[in-house]
């Protein structure tokens, strides 16, 4: 038995059905899910890194599973390595990402970005235009986490307009990105918005889910209602 082949059997024998069948609908292109939940799996990434061989789990990941891709970006996440050692874990764990949730999850734990920004940068804007649905989403929902700040917002705001992706996951993730940049540098969104370039669909998007948030004042939603395209 190896550490990999110990982990599926461990994963396999946590997994719950009835979870399972909620995840499947919740995560459309996710496959081989077993249903466990992400606290869990984050609690197992974690002993992974602390008490096993985490270089050997991920040189060795088979990702067969949907957990097995949770597991590999939260050990990438949690694990303490050399910047350039991470990138290219990263590198090999970025391409294999096929849904929203490993997505998403997996971003949340690569707080190293905050130690890194500026090399982080530059690594996940290789991704903003790639043909790649989920690669687009990636450096999308790295920027929202990581760069929606004073020094970056400009930066972010010009690589929104580089996206290009027609899939639905990829249009989510930048309008749901806009809308938390209109909660924190309203002035500078709300000037991408007005001479922005964005498709119909995520600009119309955009104003939703900025109009959707508690945060907004209710005459800059009506204002952002006025701007919808037909």
């Amino acid at each position: 038995m190896t550490l990999n082949t110990d982990i599926l059997t461990l994963l396999k024998n946590e997994a719950d059905e009835n979870y399972r069948l909620f995840s499947e609908k919740l995560t459309p292109g996710a496959k081989n899910i077993l249903g466990i939940r992400i606290p869990r799996l984050r609690k197992i990434a974690k002993d992974i890194v602390k008490n096993h061989d985490w270089r050997f789990f991920l040189n060795n990941a088979q990702n067969s599973y949907f957990e097995e891709d949770m597991l590999f970006g939260m050990v990438i996440g949690y694990a303490n390595m050399p910047l350039t050692e991470r990138l290219s874990y990263l590198q090999k764990f970025i391409p294999q990402i096929n849904n929203w949730a490993v997505c998403d999850c997996c971003c949340s734990t690569f707080k190293f970005a905050q130690l890194y920004p500026k090399e982080i940068w530059n690594f996940i804007s290789t991704y903003i235009n790639s043909p790649n649905e989920y690669e687009n989403r990636f450096a999308i929902v790295m920027m929202l986490n990581f760069f929606i700040n004073e020094e970056y917002i400009s930066l972010v705001l010009q690589s929104f307009e580089k996206v290009k992706h027609n899939g639905y996951y990829a249009k989510m993730a930048l309008a749901w990105a806009i809308s938390v940049a209109m909660v924190k540098f309203e002035a500078q969104t709300l000037a991408f918005l007005k001479n922005c370039t964005l498709n119909d669909w995520v600009f119309n998007k955009s104003i939703q889910k900025i109009c959707e948030s508690y945060r907004i004042s209710p005459e800059l939603k009506s204002y952002l209602k006025r701007l919808k395209r037909k």
